[in-house]
C-alpha cells in the first residue's frame, strides 16, 4: 500500500512540485527505516495533477495525540523521548546531505503503526525544505506563518505608497 500525495496544477505549483521532487530524490540517498524519513516512490502525472508516491505510514503525530486524547495528559516521558531520538536522527541524517527541513510540527511527524510499541515515527513533507547551500529565508518564514504579508515584512503597510 502506498499514500499518494495530489498536486493540483495551479499558477506555481509545478516549480513547488519540482522543488519537492529534488529534495525527495536526494532523501532516497538516506536509508527510511533507519533515517526515520519517508520513502518517496515515485511521481507521476494524472491529467494535469503532478501526484507523488510515498510509502503508506499510519498516522500523524497530531492526530495521534487528538484521537488518544493524550492532549489533557500528554504523551508519557519514555515516548516523548523515544520520538524525539528518531526526530534528532532524522534532522542528522537530513544535515548529512545537506537539507533542512523547514517545518517540523506534529502534522509532519507520521507515526509508522501506532499499535507497535515503541512507538516509531518518520519525518514527512517536505513541500517547503531548503538546500542548505541555497536557503531562501524569506520564503521560509513566509511558510511558517511569522507574518501577515511580504509588505509588512519589507517595511511598507499594505495599500499605502512608500
Amino acid at each position: 500500500m502506498e499514500a499518494v500525495k495530489v498536486m493540483k496544477s495551479r499558477t506555481g505549483v509545478i516549480e513547488k512540485a519540482k522543488h519537492e521532487i529534488q529534495i525527495l530524490k536526494q532523501l532516497r540517498r538516506l536509508d527510511p527505516n533507519t533515517r526515520h524519513v519517508v520513502r518517496f516512490n515515485s511521481f507521476f502525472f494524472n491529467m494535469e495533477d503532478i501526484c507523488l508516491s510515498f510509502e503508506f505510514l499510519d498516522v500523524d503525530l497530531h492526530a495521534y495525540i487528538c484521537e488518544t486524547r493524550l492532549y489533557e495528559t500528554g504523551l508519557p516521558l519514555p515516548e516523548v523521548r523515544h520520538i524525539m531520538e528518531h526526530l534528532v536522527m532524522a534532522l542528522h541524517h537530513l544535515k548529512t546531505i545537506g537539507i533542512i527541513h523547514v517545518d517540523i510540527k506534529p502534522g509532519n511527524v507520521m507515526i509508522v503503526d501506532r499499535h507497535e510499541k515503541p512507538l516509531r515515527v518518520k519525518l514527512v513533507d517536505f513541500g517547503g525544505a531548503q538546500m542548505s547551500g541555497n536557503i531562501d529565508f524569506e520564503t521560509c518564514i513566509f511558510s511558517w506563518g511569522l507574518t501577515p504579508n511580504k509588505q509588512q515584512w519589507r517595511g511598507r503597510t499594505p495599500g499605502k505608497k512608500p
